[in-house]
């Protein structure tokens, strides 16, 4: 009876030996596979905004009821005042002025334009993205941005990039 003992225990442990080296084979192949190429997608934003980036929007009183986002000036419709620039690094300039308004009260802006220093969101760097980011934040109405908000010419926004970015923002 003893010598049944021992051959169950000698199963046993060949099968715990096979069982711990076909993970180790595993996870080996799986180290050492290689990584795939990017897919170009935009993954998560990282808030990293540069120093100057917020400088001119302090100055700005108002909200916008919309904004249009291009990765060239040329393709913003005629009707959007102001347009604010995120050029590389983050920096926002004003490429056009908002109009002078004497009124008392909030200054509401029908169509905001944005001009990106890329073609498409995709291409922006974490500080670019921040700019973007902080330009929706603080010129949006308190009841916050909506992506229905959000308009552009084709090929700045992929499918579901404004939601994630908008996540930042919530």
């Amino acid at each position: 009876m003893r010598w049944l003992w021992r051959i169950g225990a000698g199963v046993v442990l060949a099968v715990l030996l096979i069982v711990g080296l076909q993970r180790w084979i595993d996870y080996s192949e799986q180290r050492d596979a290689p990584v795939p190429a990017s897919t170009g997608r935009l993954l998560e934003p990282k808030p990293d905004l540069a120093a100057d980036g917020r400088g001119v929007l302090p100055g700005f009183r108002g909200v916008t009821e919309s904004f249009y986002v291009v990765g060239d000036q040329d393709a913003l419709p005629s009707d959007c005042t102001p347009v604010l620039v995120i050029v590389s690094g983050g920096t926002i300039t004003i490429s056009v002025h908002p109009p002078e308004v004497d009124a008392p009260g909030p200054i509401v802006w029908p169509k905001l334009g944005i001009v990106l220093p890329a073609p498409a969101v995709v291409d922006l760097t974490p500080s670019e993205r921040s700019s973007l980011l902080a330009i929706w934040s603080a010129l949006a109405p308190s009841s916050g941005v909506r992506v229905s908000m959000i308009a552009s010419s084709d090929g700045v926004f992929r499918t579901g990039e404004r939601e994630l970015l908008l996540r930042w923002i919530r």
